[in-house]
């Protein structure tokens, strides 16, 4: 059964001393079924765009769509390197993740609590460490 939630997603990219960090909250939808969250959501730029946004997460792959204006679909796969063409307003960009962890942890205060660590690279050169945090919450907690 869908629920309506409230989603945090954080993330570092780069080193911590960098203006690589990164926090969205959002409210959204989430299910749960076959052993695989999923979670739904709008984002929106600050030109006004509006991306549709959906997360599928797993134990083995997390996989990560964002369509609107840009469309993009990242795979998060332990073992297995990922290619993807990532759209800018500036253009295209080519990009390889590289996931090191995926780490569903013990949270009582949230329906998913997930940190994703990897490798990410664009246009073939080294452009840094990440980390992506996505909690989901029940609403009326908040």
């Amino acid at each position: 059964m869908k629920k309506d939630v409230l989603i945090k997603i954080s993330g570092l990219h780069g080193d911590q001393n960098e203006d690589g960090d990164m926090e969205l909250i959002v409210n959204g939808s989430f299910m749960q079924s076959d052993e695989k969250s999923y979670i739904s959501y709008e984002e929106t730029d600050s030109d006004g765009s509006v991306h549709k946004c959906r997360i599928r997460a797993g134990r083995e792959e997390v996989v990560y769509t964002k369509e609107g204006l840009l469309t993009t679909e990242l795979y998060y796969c332990i073992g297995r390197p990922y290619e993807s063409v990532i759209s800018t307003p500036y253009g295209q960009l080519d990009a390889e993740i590289v996931t090191q962890k995926i780490d569903f942890r013990e949270n009582p205060d949230a329906l998913l609590d997930l940190r994703l660590d990897y490798l990410l690279t664009i246009n073939n050169e080294y452009a840094s460490d990440c980390i992506m945090n996505i909690l989901v919450q029940n609403i009326e907690k908040h």
